[in-house]
């Protein structure tokens, strides 16, 4: 974890400087934090008797940041383009905030679905959540995909 720090520490002075910007802590930060947890994965498989596939693991959660910021991506060019066209004098905060509160609104949304729709998630996962766990784990009964007839797939050791 020390290491991970003492990447992000030096990657902000080098990347902060670099860029002029918060662009420069926000890459820092990123790439200490995936150092750390890739230390903490070399770890948990070197010291301990549990092993698991991080692609494995981790290929819904990527599947579906891709398709997110994609169509994040997308909505945030309509309104763009709907909000220059509509309503060309109007303040451009405004436009902006729009713009954050839809396309992240759906992305938010869309991800959910996504990661419960995939299975990734499991009913005692999604109640574990709080104030709203219970009514996340109905969703998630509802909307995940059937398992295919013959396949046999731990939850607790993926």
């Amino acid at each position: 974890m020390f290491i991970g720090v003492a990447i992000k520490t030096a990657l902000n002075f080098i990347l902060i400087l670099g860029t002029h910007s918060v662009i420069g802590a926000a890459l820092a930060t990123t790439i200490g934090y995936l150092f750390s947890s890739l230390l903490n994965i070399a770890a948990v498989r070197k010291y301990s008797q549990v092993y698991f596939s991080v692609r494995r693991l981790m290929s819904p959660f990527f599947r579906a940041s891709l398709v997110v910021a994609a169509i994040m991506f997308g909505v945030n060019r309509f309104i763009h383009w709907a909000y220059t066209t509509v309503l060309p004098t109007a303040p451009w905060r405004l436009c902006a905030i729009v713009q954050l509160l839809v396309a992240g609104g759906v992305g938010a949304l869309l991800y959910l679905l996504l990661i419960v729709r995939s299975g990734a998630l499991g009913d005692d996962e999604l109640r574990s959540v709080p104030g709203v766990g219970r009514y996340l784990a109905r969703f998630g009964r509802r909307f995940r995909k059937p398992r295919r007839s013959g396949t046999i797939r731990s939850r607790k050791y993926p």
